[in-house]
């Protein structure tokens, strides 16, 4: 067992082998979603305190506000409008105050250039700021730490601070140069850093309301027009400054070094940027001066370096980059605006680190409903989304999101903060919370800056306030787990330990539970064993079931309170399951011993018997009284079944002379006198399969000793090969009844829709002249087709012959062997395979007549057959379940639901086939023609070893499992859509199948379709489809999906 320790009820850092979850992101780009329904213009987007956002119609009046959608993404979400401003603006100071309102002054173009407007949210108007005269025009605004704001009026060559609880305006002192194109970033210091466009840099201290030289950047980042890109405080502490230029420089602690180049050529001439919760920096440029197309980049701060991220229109951006706009949002997305008719979310890749996260230390109730939270790095180590002197959208305040037990996600508004400033390290600040419009329930509390989230805490809420004092909180302390890898199916008692960090005492009947996010492991949710109160810790000692196919799975756990989820998670593990131990029924090696022959085995052995093992040290001895004690000669033979995957050293200790194959590889040679010596050999075998095995042993004079040992895959020792897994060379072919056959009449070459017979032919041995194979045939232009197993009754290479009139074609165990596909007179084709003795081979043959005499035969030979022959009935099997016996599948069909299978279905049936076109009508009495779901659930057997295409087409959303796998996965709104994906079936084994569908609005359809190579796209057909009964359920999904 692997054995976890944290102290609670702090945590810390869990050294393991198996930790799968890293601080440390991988440098990989992410993706862009449209966001449907945005409105015309939307420009400057500005992050709410209630966790809504705020976007301007480009250079107008109008506003927008942009709401999250149920599972809290922003792409989800939806539009509505909000108060118009009394002037319009385009390229202003724009940022967000500690109450929630919203000051925006000035503008390069508008009528509002020399005015200045609050927006409060709670009562949707806008009301100008009095005292201020004069232009301001494209200008720098932004909340200072003490919450009052810096405003840097264009050509002025000081700055002005107004005090939004007075009203005051205070003129700062002077600076190197005026304010024009400048562009500036927060420090966590509370200064503000500003790369001026005279190519220097200059701080603003607000504690001495005066500037101080900052160095000069040693890139040129000034481009045409004296513009400079966005200045961006990084999660290291560092500001990144990118030029107009394409130059970057990077400032630290007073110091400038020079950055990278942003590649290929592009320049970032007023331009946005946004730190990604991962930590890296989305950066946008553009190739020429003000002009389009736009281009997309990451930068990375672990390696100082730039990579090339998508853009949001494929593979460029239709318009400049000094019209779009960034934002960060709670979900862990940017937005991006484009000005013209586009919103997109970009959803990078990789989390953030842990030490970056917010944490609540405490959070106790007002009395008039609100509560006041106090925390560690509530408003983040950045500013989020960054521009320069023409957009501010910065979002370093916290937010609180409320997730319920059904994971649908609400935002609560805060304000009155402590801060405004940057609030990195352990040092705490508090804010207040407002509950207004919550409804009543459970939720789960976390605090999030710019997009990344504390973890939860548990609260209740009612009549939209929040006033118990007491709150859920968990911390992990430990965990015993595997540490070494589970076989599929294998349970194993595990322990994880949480820790009560919050207000309440836990107990069973309360709801408090340990969960983990699905049943992988068998069990979704442990209940208490006791009540736990706080301070102390619960200890959930259970049982876990490893997965029914081999890989590495996450566990991970965390305490919930009636559903909803809440504290520290465990760390993610990574637990490797592996395919289970094959055991087998066998009994041994046969066993031939020569008397009074060294190295011989001439004549009828002495003495023939079944050894359960070869593990033999005889001395001076011998095997029998029957056998001479020197000079005898010995040879084990029959078959090993592998249990396991992956390489086998096999280790034969000889005393004197042996030599050992296995499936028909010499891997051990050592044939001469010796004493007791290990020989060793290695071959690869897959697990479940019987291989040929001989050991050949002789011994001269002395001492006499015959072992076998192997280690198996994954182990680290030897051990004796088990009797269970040998079987001894006494198994024969016999048994047998032939081929299943099916013949098509009128067709040449081909084998389309259902054949005209269907027989079990006893043996392949045809002429039927002029004639046909039976009088619903006809006698020209038919096809046949033989399939199921053949039984070799010994191993090593087998010659099969098939004589054709016309074309014919041969698979042995999948592979095609022989392949004569054209007109011709009776003609013999041949091919030499190896095959396992006693194992039944997976065999078909195709054949098909043109015209005149009709020939069909199949002949086999091998060295211990010299003669060729007819393959005989004894060793010819057909197809195990026969032809068309399947019924179809379990349909389950769920009306009024999308894209999820909640409560019992509202028509179950079986489908003989999945092969719908339901237009705009319910696939059933009783059920929706929009907004319905189904499911179909059972078994598909192949009629041939074979890679079969296996083809979903759906109208809408669609995802197929075989065996365990996913192998289809296109769960979204779509008109009739092909998906396929290949996968290899076996003749006489039945696959778990499942098929999820749903559909939104419109036409529906589903259809379950398979192809080979040599057989035509086609419903698969009823016979081959088992119903699962009852209908199965399938492999576990994410919560919410079905």
């Amino acid at each position: 067992m692997l054995r976890m320790i944290c102290n609670a009820p702090r945590r810390s850092a869990i050294l393991a082998l198996l930790m799968i979850a890293a601080s440390a992101p991988a440098a990989t780009v992410g993706q862009w979603t449209r966001l449907p329904n945005a409105p015309d213009g939307i420009s400057t987007m500005l992050m709410m305190t209630d966790g809504t956002v705020l976007a301007q119609s480009n250079g107008g009046s109008a506003w927008y506000r942009l709401t999250a959608g149920p599972d809290g993404r922003f792409a989800d979400g939806t539009w509505s409008r909000r108060a118009s401003m009394h002037d319009t603006r385009l390229y202003y100071a724009s940022t967000v105050l500690r109450d929630g309102r919203v000051f925006v002054g000035g503008g390069e173009y508008g009528t509002g250039g020399s005015s200045v407007e609050i927006y409060d949210p709670t009562a949707d108007a806008w009301s100008y700021v009095p005292g201020w005269s004069g232009d301001i025009g494209d200008s720098t605004g932004l909340t200072l730490a003490d919450g009052r704001v810096l405003l840097l009026p264009r050509l002025w060559s000081s700055a002005t601070v107004w005090n939004p609880v007075d009203g005051s305006w205070t003129v700062t002192g002077g600076r190197p140069t005026w304010n024009d194109e400048e562009s500036a970033a927060l420090l966590s210091d509370g200064s503000v850093l500003v790369t001026m466009t005279n190519g220097g840099s200059t701080r603003y201290l607000p504690w001495t309301n005066e500037w101080v030289d900052a160095g000069t950047p040693p890139a040129n980042l000034i481009g045409h027009g004296e513009e400079v890109g966005a200045n961006v405080l990084m999660y290291d502490g560092r500001v990144l400054a990118i030029g107009a230029s394409g130059a970057t420089d990077l400032y630290a602690n007073g110091t400038w070094t020079t950055g990278p180049r942003l590649p290929d050529g592009a320049i970032a001439d007023d331009a946005p940027a946004a730190i990604l919760p991962n930590g890296r920096v989305l950066v946008a440029g553009d190739l020429q001066e003000f002009g389009a197309p736009t281009e997309m980049f990451e930068f990375d701060p672990a390696t100082d370096s730039f990579t090339r991220a998508p853009t949001p229109f494929g593979a460029q951006a239709q318009e400049p980059v000094f019209v779009e706009r960034f934002l960060v949002v709670p979900s862990g997305e940017v937005l991006f605006a484009d000005g013209g008719s586009a919103v997109f979310a970009y959803t990078p890749t990789d989390g953030p680190s842990e030490a970056w996260r917010p944490a609540i230390a405490t959070l106790a109730a007002n009395g008039d409903g609100t509560a006041h939270l106090v925390g560690a790095r509530l408003n983040g180590l950045s500013s989020g989304a960054y521009y320069g002197d023409d957009a501010q959208m910065a979002s370093n305040f916290a937010l609180v999101r409320m997730t319920d037990a059904t994971g649908t996600v609400r935002y609560a508004r805060t304000f009155g903060f402590s801060t405004m400033g940057i609030t990195p390290g352990d040092t705490q600040s508090s804010c207040e919370i407002a509950f207004g419009g919550i409804p009543d329930g459970r939720y789960a509390l976390a605090v999030v800056a710019n997009g990344i989230a504390s973890a939860t805490i548990g609260v209740d809420i009612r009549g939209g306030a929040y006033g118990t004092g007491a709150v859920d909180g968990g911390t992990f302390t430990g965990a015993s787990v595997p540490g070494t890898a589970l076989p599929v199916g294998q349970g194993e008692r595990v322990t994880v330990t949480m820790h009560n960090a919050g207000g309440t005492t836990w107990t069973a009947g309360a709801g408090y539970a340990l969960v983990a996010d699905d049943a992988t492991w068998g069990v979704q949710a442990v209940p208490l064993a006791s009540a736990v109160p706080p301070g102390a810790d619960a200890t959930f000692d259970f049982t876990i079931v490893a997965p029914q196919a081999p890989g590495t799975y996450a566990f991970q756990w965390r305490m919930a309170h009636a559903g909803v989820r809440f504290g520290d998670a465990s760390p993610v593990l990574g637990i490797v399951v592996i395919q289970a131990d094959v055991r087998g029924d066998g009994t041994g090696l046969t066993g031939e011993y020569w008397s009074a022959q060294l190295a011989g085995f001439v004549g009828a052995p002495t003495l023939t018997r079944v050894d359960a093992l070869v593990e033999f040290d005889w001395g001076g001895g011998s095997p029998d009284p029957a056998v001479s004690s020197d000079s005898f000669s010995a040879r084990w033979s029959g078959q090993v079944l592998a249990p396991r995957s992956g390489t086998y050293d096999f280790s034969v200790i000889g005393d004197d002379g042996v030599r050992l194959w296995v499936n028909g590889q010499l891997i051990v040679d050592a044939w001469y006198d010796q004493g007791p010596t290990a020989h060793d050999g290695r071959i690869e075998l897959q697990a479940g399969q019987r291989y040929d095995a001989k050991l050949e042993y002789y011994e001269h004079g002395g001492g006499a000793v015959a072992r076998l040992h192997w280690t198996l895959p994954g182990a680290n020792e030897s051990s004796i090969v088990p009797t269970a897994q040998l079987y001894p060379a006494s198994v024969t072919s016999g048994g047998g009844t032939g081929l299943t056959a099916q013949y098509w009449s009128n067709q040449l070459a081909g084998f389309a829709g259902a054949p005209t017979v269907t027989r079990v032919d006893p043996t392949i041995d045809f002429d039927w002249g002029g004639g046909s194979p039976d009088q619903t045939v006809s006698s020209d232009a038919f096809t046949a087709r033989w399939t199921g197993q053949v039984l070799p009754p010994t191993g090593g290479a087998w010659t099969f012959t098939v004589t054709g009139d016309d074309g014919v074609r041969l698979w042995i165990d999948g592979a095609l062997v022989v392949d004569a596909w054209f007109d011709e007179s009776p003609t013999d084709h041949s091919a030499t395979v190896q095959l396992s003795g006693g194992v039944k081979h997976d065999v078909r043959l195709d054949y098909f007549e043109h015209g005149g005499g009709a020939v069909a035969r199949l002949w086999w030979q091998s060295a211990t057959t010299p003669a060729r022959a007819i393959v005989p009935q004894s060793a010819l099997f057909p197809v195990g379940s026969g032809i068309a016996s399947g019924t179809g599948l379990a349909g389950q069909y769920w009306s009024d639901q999308l894209a999820t299978f909640n409560g019992a279905a509202t028509v179950t049936r079986i489908d003989a086939t999945v092969d719908f076109d339901w237009a705009d009508r319910g696939p059933a009495e009783g059920v929706s023609s929009d907004l319905f779901t189904a499911r179909w659930t059972g078994q598909v057997l192949a009629p041939t070893t074979d890679a079969y295409t296996i083809t979903v087409t759906g109208d809408d959303g669609v995802r197929l499992w075989i065996g365990d796998l996913l192998v289809i996965d296109a769960w979204y709104d779509q008109s009739a859509t092909a998906h396929s994906a290949t996968v290899r079936l076996t003749t006489g084994q039945r696959a778990n199948l499942r098929l999820d569908f749903y559909e939104a609005h419109g036409a529906a359809s589903a259809r379950l379709h398979w192809s080979t190579a040599t057989m035509a796209d086609q419903a698969i057909p009823t016979g081959n489809l088992f119903p699962a009964t009852p209908a199965i359920a399938g492999p576990a999904l994410p919560t919410g999906n079905g």
